[in-house]
């Protein structure tokens, strides 16, 4: 399963998606498919500048495109 998801969330690179996960939603740019973890480019809270979050793949609950 957990193969799967990297396979398709690797065709979800450079685009925009929401990321749902147990305890948060992030909406972002997905930058980065890794092993266990995806790397999510998100605006932070004053809209100054871009973060970059690391979200533990077992964490996730469901990924789309807006």
């Amino acid at each position: 399963m957990l193969k799967n998801f990297r396979r398709e969330a690797k065709c979800l690179l450079e685009r925009q998606v929401v990321v749902d996960t147990t305890n948060h939603s992030y909406e972002g740019r997905l930058r980065a498919v890794e092993r266990d973890y995806i790397t999510l480019c998100v605006m932070s809270d004053s809209h100054n500048y871009w973060d970059q979050i690391i979200i533990r793949i077992d964490e996730i609950v469901a990924i789309s495109t807006i």
